[in-house]
């Protein structure tokens, strides 16, 4: 394997590895909702109330939690 590839690959690991993750769960239906409100609670990976997925804190994901908020709880997970 290429040097570079294999210390990029490791560096993208550690990077990983360090950031904060959030688990997001899914409160309320979808009934009745705005199209991007529930696309955002896909590309959350929810599929149903009481559904929780665990994601990396990045700023797309703070979006799409910003945007449907009333929908979700989210916590820290260290």
């Amino acid at each position: 394997m290429d040097y570079q590839k294999w210390n990029h690959q490791n560096r993208l690991k550690s990077v990983e590895s360090k950031m904060a993750k959030v688990k997001v769960t899914q409160l309320k239906s979808l009934i009745g909702r705005k199209k991007n409100h529930r696309l955002s609670i896909k590309g959350l990976g929810l599929r149903g109330i009481g559904d929780s997925s665990i994601l990396d804190d990045t700023p797309s994901v703070r979006g799409m939690i910003n945007q449907v908020s009333y929908m979700v709880s989210v916590e820290e997970v260290k």
